[in-house]
C-alpha cells in the first residue's frame, strides 16, 4: 500500500494531474454559458455522493447552464449498472463487434422486411481480399489490388466505397474512396488492410438537404432504441452527428458535431457541441456552413426511426445506438453499435432522468426505483 501511495503522489504524476485539472478549469472558466463558480462548486459538492466525480460532472458538460440539473442525469452507479445488465444476454455482442457478422446478420432473409443496407462489396481477412463472384486476391500483389479497388468502385451503386476496420475503432482508419483512386489511395487502403482486416461497402449518397447542412461527409442519426418488456422497441433518444473539415466522418473523435433531435418532430434541438475532451465548445448554428440548427427538419425521421426499431428487433440486445444515413429516398443503415456512449446522449435529453420515455424504461428495467426523480 505504501508503494502505490508514495507512487501516486509522486512529482512527475503530481504535475500531471494539477495540469490537467487546470487546462479542464480554463476550459470550463473561457465558456460563454458557464453558470455560476458557486453554483458548479455547490453542484459538485451535492451530487458527489451520487457518483458525479469532477471528471463525471465535465463530461456531461453539467458546468454548462444549457445542460439543466445534475439530478436529472444518471449516476456513475446507474450507467454501470445499464452496462452491466445489458451484457448479462450477450450473444449478440460478437454480430455488433464484427461488421462482417452484422451484415450477414441483417441481410439474411427471415421472411421480415429487409433491412436496407449499403451494397456490399468486399471484405480482407487474413491479408485476403474476398468479393462476390470474383476470385480472391493477395493484399501483396499491388496490381491486382488496385484492380480490384477499381472494380468495387464500379460495382457500388453511388460509385464510391466507404472502407472500414472490421472491428470497432471509433471512426479510425475510415476511408472514402472514389471512382478512379490515385495510386497513392490505392497504396493507403492496401496498407491499412494490410495491419487489420477492412470491411468495404457502397458510400451513400446523402439527402441534399442533409448535404447543405455539411456536405463533407455523410451526416448521421445515432438513434438509441431498448427492449421493452413487452417486446416493444422504445425510441428512447435521438442526435444528430455533423461532421466538420473534409473529414470522411462525424464521429467526435474526427470534430464532429453532436445536436439533439427532437423524436416527436424529426428537428433538431437549438444548441450542438462537442463532447468535453474535444473541446466542450457549443453551437447554434454549424460553424462552416451557417446552417441554423434549431428547427432544422431532418428528412425521413420517422422511417429512420422505424428502421431502428425494426433492425433492433433482429438483434435483440437491451439497448443499441443505431447509425443511420438518409439518402435522398430514405434512411439506410449504416452499422449498429452495442455500447453507444451514454452521456452523448443525454446531454441533448437534458438527462434520461427527465425524460418520460428514457426514464420508464430504465425503470422497468431496474435501474431506477420511480422514485429517484420525478
Amino acid at each position: 500500500m505504501r508503494i502505490k501511495w508514495m507512487t501516486a503522489l509522486s512529482p512527475s504524476s503530481f504535475r500531471s494531474k494539477a495540469g490537467r485539472l487546470r487546462t479542464s478549469w480554463r476550459r470550463v472558466n473561457a465558456h460563454p454559458d458557464r453558470k455560476p463558480r458557486h453554483r458548479i462548486a455547490r453542484e459538485l459538492l451535492a451530487y458527489r455522493r451520487d457518483g458525479f466525480s469532477p471528471r463525471f460532472y465535465l463530461e456531461r458538460l453539467l458546468y454548462q447552464n444549457a445542460a439543466g440539473d445534475p439530478a436529472d442525469y444518471l449516476t456513475k452507479a446507474e450507467t454501470s449498472a445499464l452496462w452491466d445488465l445489458k451484457r448479462r444476454p450477450d450473444g449478440y455482442l460478437r454480430v455488433f463487434d464484427d461488421k462482417t457478422l452484422f451484415d450477414e446478420h441483417l441481410r439474411r432473409d427471415d421472411g421480415s422486411p429487409p433491412i436496407r443496407l449499403p451494397a456490399y462489396l468486399g471484405q480482407t481477412r487474413a491479408s485476403i481480399l474476398l468479393r462476390p463472384g470474383h476470385a480472391d486476391v493477395r493484399l501483396q500483389d499491388r496490381a491486382a489490388f488496385g484492380v480490384a479497388l477499381v472494380g468495387m468502385a464500379e460495382a457500388s451503386p453511388t460509385g464510391r466505397v466507404f472502407a472500414k476496420p472490421v472491428n470497432d475503432r471509433k471512426g479510425a482508419g475510415a476511408m472514402l474512396i472514389r471512382s478512379a483512386p490515385s495510386e497513392q489511395t490505392v497504396e493507403e487502403a492496401r496498407e491499412s488492410a494490410l495491419e487489420v482486416d477492412y470491411f468495404f461497402q457502397e458510400a451513400i449518397d446523402q439527402h441534399p438537404e442533409m448535404d447543405r447542412l455539411h456536405p463533407g461527409c455523410l451526416n448521421t442519426l445515432r438513434i438509441l432504441t431498448g427492449m421493452a418488456k413487452n417486446g416493444s422497441f422504445p425510441v428512447l433518444a435521438a442526435v444528430l452527428r455533423v461532421g466538420q473539415g473534409r473529414k470522411p466522418i462525424d464521429n467526435s473523435h474526427a470534430g464532429g458535431l453532436v445536436v439533439g433531435v427532437d423524436r416527436a418532430t424529426g428537428r433538431l434541438r437549438p444548441l450542438g457541441y462537442t463532447f468535453f475532451q474535444f473541446g466542450g465548445a457549443t453551437y447554434e448554428r454549424h460553424p462552416e456552413t451557417g446552417i441554423v440548427f434549431d428547427g432544422f427538419n431532418v428528412p425521413f425521421f420517422a422511417e429512420a426511426a422505424a428502421l431502428a426499431q425494426r433492425a433492433h428487433a433482429q438483434l435483440p440486445l437491451l439497448y443499441v445506438g443505431w447509425d443511420i444515413g438518409i439518402a435522398p429516398d430514405g434512411p439506410v443503415l449504416i452499422e449498429g453499435n452495442s455500447g453507444p456512449y451514454i452521456a452523448g446522449l443525454e446531454i441533448p435529453a437534458g438527462g434520461f432522468k427527465a425524460d418520460p420515455v428514457a426514464r420508464t424504461f430504465l425503470v422497468e428495467h431496474g435501474i431506477l426505483s420511480g422514485t429517484d426523480r420525478q
